[in-house]
Formats: structure tokens, C-alpha cells, sequence
């Protein structure tokens, strides 16, 4: 932790200003990211607890590596999608009108139709943390599945 108060104290001015702040997800027990509060979004109450506004950055050990495991299984199952010739049109559509294609550089040669039949939106359900960390707990090494 010597490095962290050498740091702390050589850009104190620099860890006040709110775009050089950390962003993300930290772990519960990390406690490098408890000792730089300053630049991260987690904060902690009296009681050692982390604050209201903290409660969305902080995940436990668990939950990270369950975030972990289904990142690789989400890339590896593109990677293997792409490899075998599995290539489609299938943009997100979220709430009203913002989907996917609302950002995508290559629309004007994509040719995404919805009123096509097999032109699809697939569609972000929103669910709250917890939701999320059971749900993809719950698919584990089920992720070949087609959706």
C-alpha cells in the first residue's frame, strides 16, 4: 500500500477531477480499490459499508467470475459462429426506437430489413443486478444454445 499513498499524494490535484475517475465493476474484497476511493465510484458509509451509490459498482468474487466465464463463452461462441459461415443480421432493439443499427457504421450497406422474415431484432430484457448474476449463473456451460 506504500505505492498507493506515494501516488495518492504526488496526484492528489489530478484524483479530485471526476474525468480521470474509474469506472466499472470492482470486487467486493478488492482492497487496493477501497483504498483509492478518490478516483473510484466506490464509497463507504460509518459503518464500513458501501454506501447507496456505490451499490452498482461493487460485485463479490463470485459474480465476477460468473461475468468472466460468460464473456468467454459469448466469444467463443461468436468465434465459432464466424468461423463456420453463421453470419447474421441480428441487431439489438432495447426500448422504442433505439436499436443497434441507430449506431452501426455500416448501415447504408448492411441492408437490415425488419419486415423481412428473417431480418429480426433481438430484443435486451431489462433486469435488475441480481436478475442478471442468476440468469447468467443459471445458463453456465449451456451457452450453445440458439436464442
Amino acid at each position: 500500500m506504500k505505492l498507493v499513498d506515494e501516488f495518492e499524494k504526488e496526484n492528489s490535484s489530478l484524483l479530485k477531477n471526476t474525468k480521470y475517475r474509474l469506472k466499472g465493476l470492482f470486487n467486493t474484497d478488492d482492497t487496493l480499490a477501497l483504498k483509492l476511493q478518490d478516483i473510484t465510484p466506490i464509497k463507504l458509509n460509518k459503518n464500513n459499508g458501501f454506501n447507496q451509490q456505490s451499490k452498482n459498482s461493487y460485485v463479490t468474487e463470485e459474480n465476477l467470475t460468473a461475468i468472466d466465464t460468460h464473456l468467454d463463452m459469448l466469444y467463443t461462441d461468436s468465434k465459432n459462429k464466424m468461423i463456420s459461415g453463421k453470419i447474421q443480421l441480428n441487431p439489438y432493439k432495447k426500448v422504442k426506437e433505439e436499436t443497434g443499427c441507430s449506431y452501426c457504421p455500416f448501415k447504408a450497406i448492411c441492408q437490415f430489413d425488419p419486415l423481412l422474415k428473417d431480418n429480426q431484432y433481438h430484443y435486451i430484457k431489462k433486469m435488475d443486478k441480481e436478475e442478471f448474476y442468476d440468469e447468467i449463473q443459471k445458463k453456465g456451460g449451456d451457452e450453445n444454445e440458439e436464442e
